[in-house]
């Protein structure tokens, strides 16, 4: 009985010895915390960058946390200090911001997109312009635009109204949206019947008509959409990583599919 009890503590010693050693061997990668990484990019990114960042995490196995805003906004919290590894703006001017101030790498910095400007309305209204001038007799008593001030969906279309001479005649219509998707969502509820949005915004929504006019590039800056490395960051490898995944054919397809010209 005696060397029984002995032979099954021996086998109870040896099986957690075994168990022990496992996790010792395993346990760096059973139990270390998941590498993570901050991607801030433009609202009217959204629906694109949640399928790439699930891409990335699937064959990196490194957690993206995307913070998705307008790209004034998304700078603003940059340059305050909140964590960001990557940014993509729908605007250079930001990126040359933050350059000036030392914050990304301005070696790691590429145009990724281009995107066009529409005129959109709410569904019950299928009413096709056949130029510019048109919006002026239509869009009564508002126009939905992202803040003309400080998004960059919103300067691009005051741009325009400008430089097609409208923006006298619409000016106090404008109700400014805190990014492009917002400025979307006010037509899409019926709360403003025509708007000025990315094309790429109206490509994916359902419930505006679209497009109910195509607002000429000759009238704005071309629309880009830049992608930088934000410098010293404790896993700049990982955002690094992320930075070059991006600009990968495969992920501009993914663009491509939701609207956006790439280059």
């Amino acid at each position: 009985m005696l060397s029984l009890i002995k032979k099954i503590n021996l086998k109870k010693v040896s099986i957690t010895a075994l168990i022990f050693s496992l996790s010792m061997l395993s346990g760096p990668r059973l139990f270390a915390e998941q590498k993570q990484i901050n991607v801030f990019a433009a609202a009217s990114l959204s629906d694109a960058m949640n399928e790439i960042a699930v891409a990335f995490e699937e064959r990196y196995g490194i957690k993206v946390n995307l913070n998705l805003a307008g790209s004034n906004t998304l700078r603003l919290q940059i340059e305050k200090g909140v964590p960001c590894d990557v940014f993509i703006s729908a605007n250079a001017q930001n990126v040359r911001k933050l350059d000036q101030l030392s914050i990304i790498d301005h070696n790691k910095v590429t145009v990724l997109l281009t995107n066009r400007l529409v005129i959109v309305s709410e569904n019950d209204n299928q009413r096709k312009f056949q130029n510019f001038d048109e919006l002026i007799l239509y869009a009564k008593p508002y126009l939905s635009l992202a803040d003309p001030q400080t998004v960059p969906a919103g300067i691009y279309a005051k741009e325009a109204l400008i430089n097609a001479g409208l923006w006298p005649y619409v000016k106090d219509r404008v109700v400014p949206a805190v990014d492009v998707r917002a400025a979307l969502v006010q037509v899409e509820m019926g709360n403003i019947n025509y708007g000025i949005v990315y094309m790429t915004d109206a490509y994916i929504s359902d419930k505006v008509y679209y497009p109910v006019y195509i607002i000429p590039d000759k009238y704005h800056s071309r629309i880009e959409y830049l992608a930088c490395l934000i410098q010293e960051r404790s896993d700049r490898a990982a955002g690094n990583l992320f930075y070059e995944f991006v600009k990968r054919v495969e992920m501009l397809n993914i663009f491509q599919k939701y609207g956006f010209s790439t280059l």
